[in-house]
């Protein structure tokens, strides 16, 4: 045995017979020589020994299958150091084929063999369909890479499948075209009164209630836990009470001018800040324009508070708490996706408040779904909070980058396969890495939608000049507009070909 080991270690044992076969693939004989050429060139250039088959094509093809290994004429007798190079054990993970939600996947895609990826939030499959898996999950790619036509495609896919809600904040209209098509709500804050939001609408409750007075404290700067503010925070405690004492049962008569005329004249700085909010266009109604009841699809343009970090959180919080417990009521499962993340979390309450519907979503068979153009943008937490966010997701979605440190350094374990995938995969291949926190599984599927879609996926898209063209066919036909919209793409995109 120590002499085996030594001629082991020493390279002069040959313990198997080896033969790197790889299968090329294409659409006709031309480009199927041209794919092989540049394959057996790369493989001369990195010093291998290449052959192109022909004569020898079909028992080399026939080798692949089980006991059939005595048909491959080119196995050669291997060193160990090259066999531990190349047998790498892989496993293309498929994942799995129902969910907490339904019976079918989200979604399948193909693995780089070609193998199925059935797709699904969840980190693994239940035990039953009432056992709630966590399912939360972050996208990371950057401007152009496609976050938006995905994650439309993943949306749509959530529609047509379950029964359940499904709210989006959304940036620079990424999602108004796909909600349209789905018949959803799409609301953007503007100053024409359109968008308005009054958590005072809410079901009256002590849970409701204790929201409110949190609410009102994030927007007057309040820290509860600050013992300079526990007067100020019992008083706002205090006048939410009794506002819903006197007024709880008049369905739509309380609004934030209700709540800053309640507070009494030791409190008048905090009465001038909530009149002040209240004169905004978006606190001043007595209604919420956020009926999940009306849609399936909801979705929020939150371009307008892009400036106001502030606006933004309040409006987030209201958004979170208002979904989270009609969830609850109506035992319903909710997916919430939020574009760019980052202005969100950025502020410490809101920061708290996101990683704390995180722990909870999951009792109510809720999903939380954040983008992010580049980790950095995590990173920017500190690493313990990074660490603490990506902690409590199911899966990261990571389109090619370079920045894998940083992934590494925020909590994302990566291997080295999946950091040579991360580097060297081209943006344009439409391949991701679907990296599982929880089980420390990952799979690198291919998303190429338009394969499959064909003129179908200009319902998913994000494009400015295409918004264009369907709201202004929307002005002239309210009745045919959508087919009109499909007819105009494809007639253009007939047209490029031609050109080309």
């Amino acid at each position: 045995m120590e002499d085996l080991e030594q001629m082991v270690s020493t390279d002069r044992a040959q313990i198997q017979k080896v033969s790197l076969s790889i299968m090329v693939f294409a659409n006709s004989k031309k480009e199927l020589d041209e794919k092989s050429i540049i394959v057996y060139n790369t493989l001369k250039k990195e010093g291998f020994s290449a052959v192109l088959e022909s004569i020898n094509m079909r028992p080399i093809f026939f080798s692949f299958f089980p006991e059939r290994n005595f048909l491959n004429s080119r196995l050669r007798p291997q060193t160990s150091q090259n066999i531990a190079s190349l047998i790498m054990f892989e496993e293309y993970q498929e994942g799995f084929k129902e969910n907490s939600w339904g019976d079918c996947p989200v979604s399948v895609f193909k693995n780089q063999n070609g193998s199925a990826h059935f797709f699904n939030f969840q980190a693994k499959q239940g035990r039953d369909r009432n056992d709630n898996v966590v399912g939360h999950t972050m996208i990371i790619g950057s401007t152009g890479s496609g976050k938006s036509t995905f994650i439309s495609f993943l949306i749509a896919n959530l529609l047509t499948k379950y029964d359940m809600s499904v709210v989006a904040l959304d940036r620079m209209n990424g999602l108004e075209i796909m909600t349209d098509f789905f018949e959803g709500q799409y609301n953007t804050a503007n100053t024409d009164g359109g968008f308005y939001i009054n958590p005072f609408s809410l079901k009256d409750s002590e849970e409701n209630r204790q929201f409110l007075a949190n609410w009102i404290k994030f927007m007057l700067n309040i820290d509860s836990d600050n013992q300079q503010d526990n007067k100020a925070s019992q008083s706002i405690d205090k006048v939410i009470r009794d506002t819903y004492n006197y007024m709880g049962d008049q369905k739509n008569q309380i609004n934030l001018l209700e709540i800053a005329k309640n507070l009494g004249s030791s409190e008048q700085d905090f009465n001038e800040i909530l009149k002040s909010q209240e004169e905004k266009i978006y606190f001043k109604n007595f209604q919420d324009c956020l009926d999940f009841s009306k849609s399936p699809l909801s979705v929020i343009n939150m371009d307008a508070f892009a400036n106001d970090k502030k606006l933004m959180g309040l409006i987030a919080m209201h958004l979170l708490h208002k979904l989270f417990f009609e969830a609850k009521e109506h035992n319903k499962p909710f997916f919430l996706f939020i574009d760019e993340t980052k202005d969100y979390i950025m502020h410490p309450i809101m920061f708290a408040y996101i990683t704390n519907a995180l722990a909870q979503a999951r009792k109510i068979n809720g999903t939380l779904c954040m983008a992010f153009q580049k980790i950095s943008q995590v990173k920017e937490l500190g690493i313990d909070k990074a660490k603490s966010l990506i902690g409590n997701l199911s899966q990261v979605i990571i389109y090619p980058t370079k920045d894998t440190n940083e992934l590494i350094e925020c909590g994302v374990p990566l291997s080295d396969s999946e950091i040579n995938f991360l580097h060297n995969t081209d943006m344009r291949a439409r391949q991701v890495l679907v990296k599982n926190i929880v089980t420390n599984a990952s799979a690198f599927i291919e998303i190429d939608l338009k394969k499959d879609l064909q003129e179908l996926l200009y319902i998913l898209d994000s494009n400015a000049g295409n918004r264009k063209i369907l709201n202004d066919l929307k002005k002239t036909n309210q009745e045919t507009y959508k087919e009109e919209y499909l007819k105009t793409k494809i007639k253009k995109e007939s047209e490029k070909v031609q050109y080309v």
